[in-house]
């Protein structure tokens, strides 16, 4: 229902006396002082708000964002100018409070709306807002968890909190990127080609994989964000055993052709699975831990030594 309110208020501000693109929000970005002196200005219906200096936040926090994806090689601010010129934000309930459930969204359509009640979301939606392109596919398993896993790279020294939202996804991105590239997914995310980078996996893995990758991602995400680990642990812990069984056999394939025994190592120590790694009987395995003592597991048991070695 909220979104259909939106929606209308949308329609109602952007077909006045003709043309949305009549109406739209200004940005200039000035390179040469880190940002300092970018212009930002909202189109005055296109910014819905209870307080002067609830605005002025938001505009310090996209001044402080662009100033931060300056500093990576990466970032293409193309989209980001795009998308802004054309979203109404609705920042009418903003606070100051953290809020672990939903407290930021964008929502893309001929003219989107950035909501936010917490300026605890604002990093992670103005990533989406510099990332996504007009009728792109949607892919948001994997948008949600590289989101907040390039937020938290780059923005946590900006934060309050310092936790992390879609920690699965992050976890789950944080080695798809290890095998893929770093600047490779960066760029291709900045691009809004999320997509294509994820598919690109077929190097390593078959299409029936990927495939399977992406269904077993849905099972994760629907279950973490419906607050159902609990209930539907079993569920959940096939679905990360299927993650990951894909993951590292991906990894095999890339290690298979990486000649030098130490480069092979070094790869494997970048990822975020070392932090599982553990030996029994000479051989790795894999002990992820969540929830609390009490569910414990092992979540996937693979041979890990024999693919350093040919």
């Amino acid at each position: 229902m909220d979104d259909l309110l939106n929606t209308l208020k949308v329609i109602k501000f952007v077909f006045i006396n003709g043309s949305y693109r009549l109406f739209k929000n200004k940005l200039i970005i000035d390179k040469t002082d880190k940002y300092k002196n970018s212009t930002i200005k909202f189109f005055p219906s296109f910014i819905n708000a209870n307080r002067v200096d609830d605005i002025v936040s938001l505009t310090d926090c996209i001044k402080k964002f662009l100033n931060t994806m300056s500093k990576c090689k990466n970032f293409n601010s193309t989209i980001f100018i795009k998308n802004f010129e054309k979203t109404m934000f609705d920042i009418k309930d903003l606070n100051d409070e953290i809020d672990f459930g939903i407290n930021g969204y964008v929502y893309f359509g001929t003219t989107n709306i950035f909501k936010i009640d917490s300026l605890y979301a604002i990093y992670h939606e103005l990533l989406h807002l510099a990332s996504t392109v007009e009728n792109a596919p949607e892919y948001s398993v994997f948008e949600e968890g590289y989101t907040q896993l390039l937020e938290e790279r780059y923005f946590n020294k900006l934060k309050k909190y310092r936790g992390s939202i879609y920690p699965f996804e992050v976890e789950i991105m944080k080695n798809i990127e290890l095998i893929l590239g770093r600047d490779y997914l960066e760029t291709m995310f900045f691009n809004g080609e999320l997509k294509d980078a994820v598919n690109s996996l077929s190097k390593y893995t078959s299409l029936e994989n990927i495939d399977k990758l992406i269904q077993n991602m849905n099972i994760i995400y629907d279950i973490e964000n419906n607050d159902l680990i609990i209930k539907k642990r079993k569920e959940f812990q096939i679905a990360l055993n299927n993650i990951f069984g894909i993951l590292f056999d991906s990894l095999k394939e890339k290690l298979n052709d990486i000649p030098n025994f130490q480069d092979r190592v070094n790869l494997i120590l970048q990822g975020s699975w070392n932090k599982y790694l553990r030996v029994k009987n000479g051989d790795f395995y894999i002990d992820f831990n969540f929830m609390d003592d009490d569910i414990t597991k092992e979540f996937t048991k693979l041979g890990y030594s024999r693919y350093l070695h040919k």
